[in-house]
């Protein structure tokens, strides 16, 4: 992976350079930024999910299950919810997208992000 820098610092030490500088001046400062400490973002999004049981011989079918599941780890977010608070949470309305930032079993990242178009 890539190691990130900081580009306040770099700004900072470019910023002292005497004038005028080449190439090199540059390369080394590039090399010699410290790096930051990051962790990429993972990003992940709120799936409604239904499962269905037919029954062929009464050309029927039945909802079995429904939910909101995490598109990164696969977690029912009702269920996970359930049982880490000891209550029955049931999440079974699928126009109510759940309005948390994370996940809280993987820690992905739900908010909606804008996506620029060219």
């Amino acid at each position: 992976m890539d190691d990130l820098i900081s580009r306040q610092a770099l700004y900072g030490e470019f910023n002292k350079l005497s004038k005028p500088f080449d190439g090199s001046d540059i390369w080394h400062l590039i090399n010699a930024a410290p790096s930051i400490d990051a962790v990429p973002v993972r990003r992940g999004w709120w799936e409604w999910r239904e499962r269905w049981e037919n029954h062929p011989e009464t050309r029927s079918c039945d909802l079995v299950d429904c939910g909101w599941d995490c598109s990164e780890c696969g977690i029912e977010l009702g269920e996970y919810l359930s049982k880490k608070t000891g209550q029955n949470i049931i999440l079974d309305d699928d126009y109510a997208t759940p309005k948390l930032a994370c996940c809280p079993n993987c820690g992905c990242d739900m908010r909606e992000v804008e996506h620029e178009t060219d």
